[in-house]
């Protein structure tokens, strides 16, 4: 042998009635031992009864490291294994999590070409270069380069975590699981806190919340970073802490940086259904963050809700995908190449004094829509018009005697007001190529050429998304007391919103996704 034996039995081989050969393999945390300085000592309660170095062996498919002690001991005895690790100086912080019973001294314990696996579970959770490290926080206080990758070893439970450096975590397949929280002062509900300014990389394996401290969390992941996502299970779960009072949980939360969702890369959110958002792109620019800019692009399925002030652009997602739906809210913009979803926008109810609550609004969905088919719209004590060029009148929706309409057309604009608070939900296919409205000019009347169109798309666009008929020169937008508000030409357009254009002649508007160049 290489090494002094570490290990040796208490009493002269003769003292045992029985001994057999052992021919062993190592691994740890599922890998491989492959040295000859690692010692694997047998035992029998806390009595050692043999032990041996690992050696090379070649095979046809190449080199294995065996060790192959003498086993001492009596019919009926129990052994148990430990590892010593002779470089280091040190026992392994392992326990074995395989037995063997001594029922025959004739019959070895496995072969030198077909060893018996001996498996062991480090203490160890995750590794920098060529140091582990016993907890995650350990492991991330030792990153001092933004080259440094933290790979997680062993499925495990820890806290949280603030993460305020440029890092790579690879999970190796593993899942880490939070129990206590992070985040401010008063607010320690998330898992993971990434930090602006950093550029981190979370892949290969998963994340969530014990089922023990599911109380404790509301936000599995609250980004400020530039992040990639790449081949994760983002399990939001057991994101529980308002659960009784149905609140909100969020799996995933930007509020700045360029996010990436890649890979297989799937998201679940818990059962509190409109509540429960896989993830969001949110505005958090009151508090001095910039946009963030959200891009997914991921085979694996998204189950929740999302919510969009910021930026959005959907590529690509598992086609199990279940999306509660997409609020498109403030500033918010989805990009998309063809998306069958849900889109909700919400409508603030008429204040008590009447002064407020007006909105004009277009269907993102493509074609005729009807009324009954966006839920919400026609609930409650609601008004819907359209605008009558050619008679310079609203016409409402209530008026079943002079006018019937009950459908919503894609690029018509509409006023829309309703007494309580209400979430229009558009469920269908979003229009993701050119959308044909006709405009009136009507002559001899003071309000000739003025049309009420929308922005049927989830992104901004502005007069110069449209073609085939000459305009006037700026537009106007409704005010949320009901004011018309002259705009210039080059002023946004925002999703869903109507607006007054005035045409030069009868025809049809041409809306395009993109500008002209």
């Amino acid at each position: 042998y290489r090494y002094t034996k570490f290990w040796q039995i208490p009493f002269p081989p003769y003292y045992y009635e029985n001994y057999s050969s052992a021919f062993l393999s190592v691994r740890i945390d599922g890998v491989e031992v492959k040295n000859n300085y690692t010692e694997i000592g047998v035992f029998c309660g806390d009595e050692v009864r043999g032990s041996g170095i690992l050696f090379p062996v070649n095979k046809t498919d190449g080199i294995i490291y065996v060790a192959a002690p003498s086993v001492y001991g009596k019919y009926g005895d129990d052994f148990t294994f430990k590892l010593y690790d002779h470089e280091k100086e040190e026992v392994l912080k392992c326990k074995s999590v395989t037995s063997l019973q001594f029922v025959n001294p004739d019959i070895s314990f496995g072969t030198v070409d077909d060893p018996i696996i001996i498996d062991f579970e480090s203490s160890y959770v995750a590794q920098v270069g060529d140091n582990k490290f016993e907890t995650l926080a350990e492991a991330l206080n030792a990153v001092e380069s933004s080259d440094d990758v933290i790979t997680i070893l062993k499925d495990t439970q820890g806290p949280g975590l603030v993460i305020d450096k440029k890092v790579t975590i690879d999970f190796n397949g593993k899942t880490y699981s939070f129990t206590e929280g992070v985040g401010s002062t008063g607010t320690e509900s998330n898992g993971f806190q990434i930090l602006a300014g950093n550029t981190v990389t979370l892949k290969n394996g998963g994340l969530n919340v014990a089922v023990e401290a599911a109380n404790k969390f509301y936000i599995l992941v609250q980004n400020y970073a530039d992040l990639t996502i790449d081949g994760m299970h983002l399990d939001g779960t057991n994101l529980d802490k308002w659960s009784a009072t149905d609140g909100d949980s969020y799996v995933l939360s930007n509020n700045s940086g360029n996010v990436s969702i890649t890979g297989n890369t799937i998201i679940t959110a818990n059962d509190q259904g409109d509540k429960a958002f896989a993830f969001d792109s949110y505005d958090y620019s009151s508090q001095g963050y910039a946009l963030p800019v959200v891009t997914v692009n991921t085979t694996g399925d998204i189950t929740g809700a999302v919510e969009v002030s910021a930026t959005l652009y959907i590529n690509g997602m598992g086609e199990n995908s279940d999306i509660t739906y997409i609020a498109i809210e403030g500033r918010g913009q989805l990009f998309h190449n063809g998306l069958t979803t849900t889109i909700k926008k919400s409508i603030i109810g008429v204040s008590e004094e009447g002064k407020d609550g007006w909105y004009s609004i277009t269907s993102p969905i493509e074609g005729v829509v009807e009324h009954s088919k966006v839920e919400g719209l026609i609930n409650g004590t609601h008004d819907l018009y359209y605008y009558n060029e050619t008679e310079m009148m609203w016409e409402n929706v209530k008026d079943t005697e002079d006018n019937i309409f009950n459908t919503l057309i894609s690029g018509q604009g509409y006023l829309y007001a309703n007494t309580a608070d209400t979430d229009l939900l558009f469920k269908g296919a979003l229009n993701n190529g050119v959308v044909t409205r006709e405009v009136k000019v009507t002559e001899g009347i003071s309000l000739s050429g003025f049309n009420l169109i929308g922005n049927p798309f989830t992104h901004n666009i502005s007069k110069a998304n449209m073609a085939n008929i000459t305009l006037a020169e700026g537009f106007y937008i409704l005010s949320n007391s009901g004011a018309w508000v002259a705009k210039n030409e080059s002023d946004v357009i925002a999703p869903m919103q109507g607006v007054l254009v005035q045409a030069a002649e009868d025809g049809y508007l041409l809306i395009k996704r993109e500008a002209d160049t």
